[in-house]
């Protein structure tokens, strides 16, 4: 039987047709609890305004997505919990998923896509001190 739940994978480009796999030392192969995330769909833009690609990644069921702020150092932190997407996406299961801005007010957006109900996070407020922000799930049946 095949295992439902594997590490991700990150690859950095090296350059000369070479790639590195650092998921492990990237902080993005296992959650906080050391569980594999089995992503399923990932994104990447400047989600907190730093100028670095931060990623958003969809994981497998009964695993939160995850929004990891680029620490401009081949790191991530993953700031779900504090963004509020980790409460709102701990029992989805999707594949599809995009940062943009729904609303044209400068924060970004997500969207999330797997059959239906069609499902939005977006952003409501953002905190200057700590660039996180509360995102709001919005479901739309299609």
């Amino acid at each position: 039987m095949w295992p439902t739940t594997v590490q991700n994978f990150l690859f950095v480009n090296r350059g000369n047709g070479k790639f590195e796999e650092i998921g492990l030392m990237a902080e993005v192969a296992y959650s906080e609890d050391g569980r594999p995330r089995s992503g399923m769909g990932v994104d990447s833009a400047n989600f907190n305004g730093d100028s670095w690609s931060d990623l958003f990644v969809a994981n497998v069921d009964q695993e939160k997505f995850s929004i990891y702020q680029n620490n401009k150092d081949e790191t991530f932190r993953d700031q779900a919990m504090t963004t509020g997407v980790g409460q709102a996406t701990l029992l989805l299961s999707r594949w599809g998923l995009k940062f943009f801005d729904f609303d044209n007010d400068g924060a970004m957006d997500f969207f999330l896509a797997n059959g239906l109900p069609t499902t939005w996070l977006r952003s409501t407020s953002k905190s200057e001190s700590s660039n996180s922000t509360a995102s709001e799930l919005l479901t739309e049946a299609a």
